[in-house]
């Protein structure tokens, strides 16, 4: 069957417009029985809620009380002392120096997802 549009072309509708292809049924299906296993599942959402966001306030402690001042202090000495180790051939010791920069974003990104210790 065949419809007349807009655009100055004809469309082609299938007679069972209504229905879906099996390709579909099947991925509404795998769709369905995942939420049924999620809801299923032995341990509750709200425990795994609890021990991330425990996490994540142990995480922002460490984040205020050590890392940042660490970081702050270490991108300092690293912007000085950087490009003259450059100069002068040890990139091992710039490479570290950048780790230690690094250790706030690392506590900061720990904190958002709730990710345990070690």
């Amino acid at each position: 069957m065949s419809a007349y549009d807009e655009g100055g072309g004809y469309e082609d509708f299938d007679e069972g417009e209504g229905k879906e292809s099996p390709a579909t049924e099947g991925l509404l299906s795998k769709e369905a029985e995942g939420k049924d296993q999620a809801s299923k599942s032995p341990q509750s959402a709200t425990s795994v809620d609890c021990c991330c966001l425990l996490w994540s306030v142990i995480w922002l402690a460490v984040l205020v009380a050590f890392a940042w001042p660490f970081s702050v202090a270490m991108s300092a000495i690293y912007g000085f002392v950087a490009p003259l180790i450059t100069l002068i051939g040890l990139d091992d010791i710039s490479d570290s120096m950048l780790q230690a920069v690094h250790v706030g974003r690392e506590c900061a990104r720990n904190v958002r997802t709730g990710r345990p210790i070690g």
